[in-house]
């Protein structure tokens, strides 16, 4: 894997994709659960995994929402100890809202590093069941994410 830096930074590198449950789009929760990533940690430099490593600490990005490349988010990756996975916290609530996100779709991360800052690039979309059910107000079954560039 490639970690691009400085001139390089538009390009980025997958991290992570998940469909998205019930307590990832809850706002009392305000986090994405994140299951087991190697692509993630190996993104992560030595100071960012000591980082991560502690509780009550972690790794902020600066995260560019695919939809609305000019708006920005701040995300903070840290450990939960009580369940012993990774989550995505801080402005979660704040993606969630501005893309009209529902359970049941995808959630798609890339990350790039811009002057040593990581970053990460947000891409949502819609399953064909929640795209169906925002369109047509229907509940087709199908689970195949939609994905728009």
């Amino acid at each position: 894997m490639e970690i691009f830096d400085g001139a390089n930074a538009a390009r980025s590198v997958f991290l992570y994709r998940k469909k998205l449950l019930e307590s990832d789009v809850r706002q009392d929760h305000n986090r994405l659960f994140i299951r087991k990533s190697e692509e993630l940690m190996y993104f992560l430099n030595e100071e960012e995994l000591i980082s991560l490593s502690f509780i009550n600490k972690g790794v902020d990005f600066i995260v560019v929402d695919n939809h609305t490349p000019s708006k920005f988010y701040k995300l903070r990756l840290k450990k939960w100890a009580t369940v012993k996975m990774l989550i995505l916290t801080k402005d979660w609530n704040k993606l969630v809202l501005d893309n009209r996100v529902q359970k049941g779709d995808w959630v798609e991360l890339s990350g790039y590093r811009q002057n040593g800052q990581p970053h990460l690039v947000v891409k949502f979309s819609k399953s064909e069941s929640t795209a169906a059910q925002d369109i047509l107000g229907s509940s087709s079954t199908s689970q195949v994410p939609v994905f728009h560039q």
